[in-house]
Formats: C-alpha cells, structure tokens, sequence
C-alpha cells in the first residue's frame, strides 16, 4: 500500500525515471553497436587508401589465416585497452582524423612505405596484451620464447611490441603497396 501511495503521489518522477533509463539503455546499445560496427577490416576498406592493408590483413595470422580462423578485428590493435573511457576517446579521435584525412586531405598522397616506420604510434602494446594476456607465463617455461621477452616483462626495455614484431598484422604490406602504386 505505501509503494502504490508513493506512485500515486509521485507517478511523473517515476514516468521520468523509466523513460529517462530507457534511453540510456537504447543510447548505451546503439554506441556499442556503432563502436562493433566500425572497428573491423570491413568497414576500413570502405576508404580506398586502406585496401592494401586490408589485403595485408588478410592474408595474416590476425586475419583470419590461421588454424582456428579467429581474426582480430583492426581496433584490436590501432586503439589502447588501458580503459573503455579510453579506448572510447582515441577511437573518436581516430575516426575524426582519418574524416579530415579523406575529405580535406590527399589519403593518396601518404607515403604509407615511410609510415610503417612509425607504427609503435598507432599499435598499441595493450591492444597486443589483451589477447595475448597469457604470453608472460607462457613464454617462462620455452626458454626460445622467454629470452627475447624477458626484458620486455621486466620492465628493462622501452620496446613495444612491433618495434620486434614489425610486420605483424599485415603480411606481406609491402608487396600490397607497391600493387597499388
């Protein structure tokens, strides 16, 4: 009796809550669904300039050429993993730039062979960690595996994961470049 009193007496706060809570609920969903929807090779493609890192891509372990078939999307590895608020924040700052980069700039004019050179920019070693988390321990007991990462999981070296691992993700990008040439 006192909860319907409370409703009867209060009903528009109520109203205002549900309705107010729905909507963060539908705007929560549709920016989780626009996030999925733009992190992958299929939407990158969409952009003339990246079909040769897409093609790269798939042509690699991380896309798909592999016993299992798992693929890591490209937000997997060109956003950080540190924090959603984060991860959320670069990939709008992101999607922005490349905007700005196809309509206002010349993408054709971008010397791409120069640009690997700079990838520990735009690769991010929590984006390697978050599917690779198992990677430390595993590397402990293959002593082939452990020697070139010790450093790396001690803390003794500012090297990211692609200053060693510098084609990964994109087998064979170079090729790719120069076809598009």
């Amino acid at each position: 009796m006192v909860v319907f009193g409370f409703l009867k007496r209060h009903w528009k706060v109520v109203l205002l809550c549900i309705v107010f809570g729905a909507l963060g609920i539908l705007f929560s969903l549709a920016t989780a669904e626009g996030i999925h929807a733009t992190s992958g090779a299929e939407f990158c493609v969409g952009c003339h300039v990246m079909e040769p890192m897409v093609a790269a891509y798939e042509e690699d372990v991380h896309g798909g050429k592999n016993a299992h078939g798992v693929r890591a999307e490209c937000t997997d590895c060109h956003l950080p993993h540190e924090s959603v608020f984060g991860y959320v924040v670069a990939k709008g700052i992101s999607g922005m730039k490349d905007i700005w980069g196809n309509i206002v700039l010349d993408p054709t004019k971008i010397d791409w062979e120069e640009r690997r050179g700079h990838r520990e920019e735009w690769v991010y070693d929590s984006g390697c960690l978050s599917c690779h988390a198992e990677l430390e321990e595993a590397t402990m007991g293959n002593m082939k595996a452990f020697l070139p990462h010790r450093d790396y999981f001690m803390g003794n070296t500012n090297k990211t994961c692609v200053a060693c691992h510098e084609n990964v993700g994109h087998k064979d990008l170079g090729l790719h470049l120069k076809k598009e040439k």
